[in-house]
């Protein structure tokens, strides 16, 4: 509630600018001035920079005496805002003998009483002066942590606080109905308040102390390897928590023509756009059985926790280095690390022997070594290796040839397969919360082919589906307003009129049904089937 508050203050005054919205109020103790903030560069074009503050500041990591800033403060503005958002719908059927009405009601409003808002801000030429010539630790250990992880640094210029208490309340309504006939007028049922209308009500609160940081804006800094640092007066406002444009517009488009994303429009302008992301997918559906079955479970524990799934995002490199950073572990519970600990052992590479081989792959023996003939195309190497060469050192050539050979191509699997599972990990997180827990009921053999069949005839055909076209798993009605509800929470209407089936992207800005069409066939190429 306190991220989309500050979110929605940022839109307000500063939407095109460099302002960055604080995620939590604990954060507040760690965004002092020059408060070190690590920037987690752009992964995936869907992607925004992300901030992370820590507990240093830029005199923590100098050599020397401490620069001490002049600061300048001024009150901007007296805030306060209310933002309702409501959603309706109903669904009738029936036949000669039936015939039953459902309807549903939802809304929310989020309060903002913020009271004064006052604006502290570092004097950035006096800063540039005082750290001519300074240099920085390079043995600090969060230097050596976040360069070993390709962190940017950044020190905090400018923050924006609360001068007195204040609130953030928001309150959320849910209401819905039925009504049953059966028969032709014979029998009817109707259920309101205990015989069927259900209403819930949710009131939350959260006060907020003076000097509570609500938003900030970075400079970047640049370290170079003997030390000296300077201050990147450039900066790319788009880079901060812009949320309201397009930070790509050269990658919203396809051919250069037409807009990825564009309103109104169905799913298949996607398709070319998702072709090259369906391909990396294949060095999941390439891993065994077991091993895709291992990851899909522990994956789907961890979309219902945002926590373990954002470090998952942060720490990318470890993906590819298998390695579990405290940098990255420190600030999850004793849980949370074993389930990262658990999904990079799944992700490791199967040991390899002497060969360059598998230990785990089909076996057959040569002079007490094991040959893989598990891939067909190592197989005349192998049956060369058993004999078909008379001399010693003809064999032995080539013994070391499938050797230098297996390591190369295990090598480049391995680059693959964290290339697959950082695409998907990434385009997870992007998800919303709703989002997440709808789609993670979804994570089985049966419900992932079946929304991966779904997404291919949306994407793949300009045309409506037919009825019978729907995937057997989707027909059942429970199981299509779960995948309509799962599509909605991404910007994507799904409509059934007619015996037909249709899509419509709702949405201008964002990429969230691409996004939601690469997570749903990475996971699908996890499947059992």
């Amino acid at each position: 509630m306190f991220e989309r508050a500050t979110k929605k203050l940022v839109q307000q005054i500063d939407p095109k600018g460099s302002l960055i919205a604080a995620s939590s109020p604990n954060d507040s103790k760690n965004l002092k001035q020059l408060a070190v903030v690590l920037k987690t560069q752009k992964g995936w074009f869907w992607q925004q920079a992300k901030y992370k503050p820590t507990p240093f500041t830029l005199n923590d990591l100098l050599n020397g005496d401490a620069i001490k800033p002049v600061c300048n403060e001024n009150e901007i503005v007296k805030y306060e805002g209310r933002y309702i958002n409501s959603i309706a719908g109903s669904i009738d059927m029936g036949t000669a003998a039936f015939s039953l009405n459902m309807n549903g009601q939802g809304s929310s409003k989020l309060c903002l009483s913020l009271g004064k808002l006052q604006t502290e801000y570092v004097d950035i030429p006096k800063l540039i002066h005082d750290s001519k010539g300074r240099k920085l630790d390079l043995n600090h250990p969060l230097i050596q942590q976040s360069q070993k992880r390709n962190k940017g640094f950044t020190l905090l210029k400018e923050r924006i606080v609360t001068t007195c208490n204040c609130s953030i309340s928001c309150t959320e309504l849910e209401k819905g109905g039925c009504h049953a006939m059966f028969g032709v007028g014979c029998v009817e049922m109707f259920m309101e308040d205990g015989r069927g209308k259900l209403r819930f009500d949710s009131e939350t609160a959260l006060d907020i102390p003076p000097k509570t940081v609500l938003a900030y804006s970075v400079i970047e800094m640049t370290i170079e390897s003997d030390g000296y640092f300077d201050l990147c007066l450039a900066s790319c406002e788009l880079e901060a928590d812009d949320i309201s444009q397009n930070p790509f517009p050269d990658l919203s488009e396809v051919d250069g023509q037409q807009p990825l994303i564009q309103e109104g429009f169905p799913l298949d302008t996607l398709k070319n756009a998702l072709a090259d992301f369906q391909t990396s997918f294949c060095a999941l559906a390439d891993l065994s059985t077991e091993r895709r079955s291992s990851i899909r479970l522990l994956l789907r524990k961890i979309l219902l926790d945002r926590t373990v799934l954002s470090a998952l995002v942060d720490g990318r490199d470890m993906l590819s280095s298998g390695e579990n950073p405290c940098l990255l572990t420190s600030e999850l519970s004793e849980n949370q690390s074993q389930i990262v600990g658990a999904f990079l052992d799944l992700l490791k590479c199967e040991p390899l022997d002497k060969n360059g081989l598998s230990t785990s792959a089909s076996l057959s023996g040569y002079n007490g070594c094991q040959i893989s003939t598990a891939n067909q195309s190592d197989i005349s190497l192998a049956s060369e290796l058993n004999g078909s060469s008379s001399k010693p050192e003809e064999r032995n050539g080539c013994h070391i040839a499938v050797s230098h050979r297996n390591r190369e191509k295990a090598s480049k699997e391995r680059r693959e397969l964290m290339h697959a599972m950082q695409m998907l990990i990434s385009a997870l997180e992007e998800l919303t919360n709703v989002g997440l827990n709808l789609l993670e009921p979804f994570c089985t053999s049966e419900g992932l082919k079946s929304l991966q069949d779904l997404v291919i005839h949306l994407t793949s055909n300009h045309t409506p589906l037919c009825k019978d076209t729907i995937p057997v798993f989707l027909q059942n009605d429970d199981e299509f307003h779960r995948a309509e509800a799962l599509f909605k929470s991404c910007n994507v209407l799904l409509r059934k009129e007619n015996g037909t089936l249709t899509s419509e992207m709702t949405c201008r800005e964002g990429f969230l049904p691409m996004v939601l069409c690469i997570a749903i066939h990475g996971l699908a190429s996890l499947s059992d089937a």
